[in-house]
Parts: C-alpha cells; sequence; structure tokens
C-alpha cells in the first residue's frame, strides 16, 4: 500500500510520462523537483532517506505497470531521432543524459548499421544542398561538413555523404 503522497507522486509521474516515453533518470530527477518544489515541507532537507524510498516506491510502481523500461525507451527514441536526421553521436549523448549506459545505447545504435546511418546523412545533405547551389565547392563543402557533425554523423559518414554529393553535381 502507498502512502498519500506516493499516491500523489504517482499520479503525476504517470501524467509526466504520458507525454512522450521517459528514461528512468528522466522520472527521478522530474519527481525529485516536484518534492523540492510541492511537497518541501512534508519532506524536509534532513529526510533524504525518505524523499528517495518515496521515489523509489513510485519508480518500482510504474516498472510494475509497464510505463517505465528503459531498454524499450533507448529502442524507441533512437528509431526516433534516426528517422528525425539525428546521427549516433547526437543520439548517444542525448540518451547518455538521460541516464542510459553506453553499452545499451551503443546495443541499439548498431542496429541501425554504418549502411542506414550513410543514407541517412547523404537524404539530408542531398535536400539540404539545394539551399547552397550558388556557393563555390569548397564553400559548399565547409557548410555540408558543418551540417552533418552538428547533426551527430562521424567524419567517415560526412566524408562519404559529402563525396557521393557532391560527385553528382
Amino acid at each position: 500500500m502507498m502512502s498519500d503522497s506516493s499516491d500523489k507522486l504517482l499520479t503525476r509521474a504517470i501524467r509526466y510520462i504520458s507525454i512522450r516515453d521517459r528514461s528512468e533518470k528522466e522520472i527521478v530527477d522530474y519527481l525529485s523537483k516536484k518534492i523540492d518544489g510541492r511537497w518541501k515541507n512534508k519532506f524536509r532537507k534532513e529526510d533524504e532517506e525518505g524523499r528517495k524510498d518515496t521515489i523509489g516506491e513510485v519508480v518500482e510502481k510504474l516498472k510494475e505497470m509497464g510505463l517505465v523500461d528503459d531498454t524499450e525507451f533507448v529502442r524507441k527514441w533512437v528509431g526516433y531521432r534516426h528517422r528525425s536526421g539525428k546521427g549516433p553521436v547526437r543520439i548517444a549523448m542525448e540518451l547518455y543524459k538521460k541516464g542510459i549506459d553506453k553499452t545499451t545505447a551503443k546495443k541499439f545504435l548498431m542496429e541501425i548499421d554504418d549502411n542506414g546511418w550513410a543514407e541517412k546523412a547523404t537524404e539530408l545533405l542531398t535536400k539540404r544542398m539545394k539551399q547552397w547551389k550558388g556557393l563555390d565547392y569548397w564553400k559548399q563543402k565547409e557548410k555540408a561538413i558543418r551540417f552533418l557533425t552538428y547533426r551527430g554523423f562521424p567524419l567517415v559518414t560526412v566524408r562519404s555523404a559529402i563525396d557521393q554529393v557532391l560527385k553528382e553535381r
């Protein structure tokens, strides 16, 4: 049986998850902020263990309900960010910030083979090159490098995409 404050936190967490899938770390951070702000008097700073226990209890309940699963979160996040044109370096950095360990992130990033990343980089660059028609070769190349590295593609993939797209011109 959960306490009244745990029930309120659980409701908040469910609402937070309903917007989009979240990692366990994101939920813990969110609930910590809620406790620090809204229930400041209920959980005193000295009661750090009580706060952690309450948050842990809520997270475990969410896991039992099937609402929190970091492995499933990573699978969905990698797919979504790949489709939206982000590269593996950027996606890995985002996952790290969301509390996902490197091995789990790498496992799902490797599911999209190097060819998949190269195709995505080439597709993005082909679309973007239309905006740079009037520029000379070196200026286009400079902009292309900056564009793809910002999106998180490794330099090998960037070079390959640039060579392919600029040869077509």
